[in-house]
């Protein structure tokens, strides 16, 4: 009697193992490694940080380029410093006489010219008063012609003064061949130069007033 075949699936799963095993061999063969790809690796600290630094230089080099470029169109202009005029001028004592700076320069604290003469206020009234009560015809001709006077020629320099008292104001009132200067003390305050009595009369009423 025939033993009957009996069908299994051993060798029908062998073969099908093997069909799927030589499958991927190909296709691995063909399009590479299908095994598990390892994942991208991210930009290290190190790489990050050198790309800011080169981002921050590129930057700060495009900032100065452009600052130079305007700069060379435009050039900045130069500021100049505000001029405050001072409460105390002593600027026009030379004008008045070359040696008044050094001799009574530290006793002026300002000197004002106006149409009538010059006004000068003063901080010590002793060492000035004697200065120029005794150097009269050392300064006469310089401050004679500061005021608009002939500058007297080599000879006639020579000023005679006297003393005049108008309107309760002593003066003294100083004559050459040429020119005329008149001087007075305001309240030991202030010293008056001018070409005559009346215009000392007006300076003092404008300090007074």
């Amino acid at each position: 009697m025939a033993i009957p075949h009996i069908d299994t699936f051993e060798y029908d799963i062998a073969d099908e193992i093997k069909r799927k095993e030589a499958s991927i061999g190909d296709i691995a063969s063909a399009g590479g490694d299908l095994g598990n790809r390892p994942d991208k690796k991210t930009p290290s600290f190190v790489f990050i940080l050198l790309s800011l630094i080169i981002l921050i230089i590129a930057g700060g080099a495009a900032y100065f380029g452009y600052e130079y470029y305007i700069n060379k169109l435009n050039p900045p202009q130069p500021v100049v410093p505000i001029q405050i005029p001072q409460a105390n001028d002593t600027t026009l004592l030379p004008s008045l006489s070359p040696g008044f700076p050094e001799n009574i320069g530290r006793f002026i604290s300002n000197v004002k010219r106006s149409p009538d003469g010059y006004t000068l206020t003063i901080n010590s009234y002793s060492p000035v008063f004697t200065y120029i009560f005794n150097n009269e015809n050392n300064y006469a001709g310089d401050v004679a012609y500061a005021l608009g006077e002939e500058r007297p020629l080599i000879g006639e320099d020579t000023f005679i003064f006297t003393d005049v008292t108008i309107n309760n104001q002593n003066m003294r009132v100083g004559n050459s061949a040429s020119s005329t200067l008149v001087y007075a003390f305001v309240n030991s305050t202030y010293l008056l130069f001018a070409t005559s009595t009346e215009s000392i009369l007006v300076l003092r009423s404008a300090i007074v007033h």
